[in-house]
C-alpha cells in the first residue's frame, strides 16, 4: 500500500513583510518567469478567474491553457484557488497559500490538493511540488531585487 497522499505542502521564510511578500507572490514578473506565455494581470479577489497559457513542461503532455479561479482572498494573509484544465475530462487542483508573520518576516505556506491517483495527475504531483519550490525561490529573487540583495544557491 502506498503512503503517497493526494496533496503536498511546501513553504519558505522571507525576511520581508507580509505586504511585500504578497505583492511578489502575485506579481506579473513571477507568473511570466516560468509559467506563462502571456497574461493580463489578474485581480486577486474572490470570484475572479483568468486563463493562463502555460509554457510546455518537458517530460509531460501538459501544454494547455488553464483556468485559475480565486475562491477566497484575505489580502496579505490567505488566497484559496482552483486550477482547472480544459477539455471533456478536466482535472482540478486546489491551492491554498497562507502568509503568516514569523519573527521579522513572513512564512509562506503553499498547499496543493486534488492529485487523484486513479488518473494521470499522480505523475504530475512530484513535478508540481518541485515547481512550487522554484516558485518560492523566484519570490525570494523578486524580493531581493527590491532590496538589492542576492542569493548564493538555487533550491534543491
Amino acid at each position: 500500500m502506498s503512503t503517497t497522499s493526494d496533496y503536498f505542502t511546501v513553504g519558505r521564510y522571507f525576511p520581508h513583510s507580509r505586504e511585500k511578500t504578497w505583492r511578489a507572490a502575485h506579481s506579473r514578473e513571477l507568473i511570466l518567469a516560468d509559467w506563462a506565455v502571456e497574461l493580463e494581470m489578474p485581480k486577486v479577489e474572490a470570484g475572479y478567474s483568468y486563463v493562463v497559457q502555460l509554457l510546455p513542461i518537458p517530460g509531460t503532455e501538459l501544454s494547455v491553457n488553464i483556468t485559475c479561479e480565486y475562491l477566497e482572498v484575505v489580502p496579505n494573509e490567505l488566497v484559496v484557488f482552483t486550477i482547472t484544465s480544459p477539455g471533456a475530462s478536466p482535472w482540478r487542483l486546489h491551492g491554498r497559500w497562507t502568509f503568516t508573520d514569523q519573527g521579522h518576516g513572513t512564512y509562506l505556506c503553499c498547499t496543493f490538493s486534488g492529485f487523484n491517483f486513479s488518473t494521470d495527475l499522480r505523475r504530475i504531483r512530484g513535478l508540481a511540488k518541485r515547481a512550487m519550490v522554484q516558485v518560492l525561490w523566484r519570490i525570494q529573487l523578486i524580493l531581493n531585487a527590491e532590496t538589492g540583495t542576492s542569493l548564493t544557491a538555487p533550491p534543491l
